[in-house]
């Protein structure tokens, strides 16, 4: 089965936790849930109508030795052009959320979302990550040598010294980019990542 076709149903009526990412980093397996509080529209200091959608967020680590966080507001857009010619691709509602790994903040309450027209039903949501380094007390990022912790995606320990790694298409004459820049799925980790949700209105 296709990445593309792995979708969560996300119900915007629903209360109640519901799954819209997952993932692994740092060797760590996890879920990240939606629950929506509040659904409502109301015009800004401009007088132009806003909707608005008040929700909480919930990471849930399953396996692995790291705890993963969150470490940031999340952020909400719409995509411009959601349909490809294919439409195999298609995303309408994109939300970014920030993590970070050694963070035992595992739920964000009562954050409010905003955007200039309301998530249709049936729109495709795709939940993405913004990932954010180890805390300094564990990962020394101007030394590497002498970290207490080495960051995988940047680096490999080799004797005394340590390997910088990234990764480019392949028969590529592009730069190598470090393993991070590639967002959720990251290269290597042997995951499949799902990170569609169909949103649907039923009561």
């Amino acid at each position: 089965m296709a990445h593309e076709n792995l979708k969560f149903s996300v119900n915007l009526n629903n209360q109640n936790w519901q799954p819209i990412l997952g993932n692994q980093d740092y060797n760590t397996f996890y879920m990240i849930y939606i629950k929506f509080n509040q659904i409502y529209s109301e015009a800004n200091d401009f007088g132009v109508t806003e909707y608005k959608y008040n929700c909480d967020f919930r990471i849930q680590n399953f396996r692995g030795e790291i705890t993963m966080g969150f470490s940031g507001t999340p952020l909400i857009s719409l995509n411009e052009n959601p349909v490809t010619p294919d439409e195999v691709n298609r995303v309408d509602v994109n939300i970014i959320l920030k993590i970070s790994p050694f963070n035992f903040n595992e739920i964000q309450e009562g954050v409010i979302l905003k955007l200039p027209q309301p998530i249709d039903h049936d729109f495709v949501l795709r939940t993405g990550l913004e990932r954010h380094l180890p805390p300094s007390d564990v990962y020394n990022e101007e030394d590497p040598i002498k970290t207490k912790y080495l960051d995988p995606y940047r680096y490999r320990r080799d004797g005394d010294t340590v390997i910088e790694i990234g990764t480019r298409p392949y028969n590529s004459n592009g730069v190598f980019k470090s393993i991070d820049d590639g967002g959720i799925g990251t290269p290597g980790l042997g995951i499949c990542a799902p990170d569609l949700s169909t949103i649907i209105n039923q009561a």
